[in-house]
């Protein structure tokens, strides 16, 4: 906003008679400052969705109180990163593409994910 107000301002110190947007240069700069913005704020919107989410869904899918805190603990790094895709239903190849690793090395993790869990398939719930 305030490049905007600035830009204006000394377009107008000017005497010519032009309008600030009859200038390319200011046109384009001002078009660049504010196609920046949007996308800031697009993707801050983003990422704040996707972090809502994620919550969401291991409140609904894991169990609640110190089991989900005890059972995460026990996860390494990229398990916790593949029960995070998992928890936003990402397919099998999705995340194998995501995470670059073959399938033996995710069905592995997936496999010590669910045993810590005491769970036989992606779609049974935990009590």
């Amino acid at each position: 906003m305030f490049l905007l107000v600035f830009a204006v301002a000394i377009n107008l110190d000017n005497i010519r008679t032009a309008k600030p947007w009859d200038d390319t240069y200011f046109v384009v700069m001002l078009l660049l400052v504010l196609a920046i913005f949007i996308a800031s704020a697009w993707m801050r919107i983003q990422q704040t969705k996707a972090r809502n989410l994620a919550r969401e869904i291991k409140r609904n899918i894991l169990p609640k109180g110190p089991d989900r805190d005890a059972m995460i603990a026990k996860l390494s790094t990229r398990q916790k990163e593949i029960l995070e895709l998992i928890l936003l239903k990402l397919s099998n190849r999705e995340i194998m593409e995501e995470l670059s690793i073959e399938q033996s090395a995710f069905k592995s993790h997936v496999y010590k994910i669910y045993k810590i869990q005491n769970r036989v398939r992606r779609t049974s719930r935990l009590s």
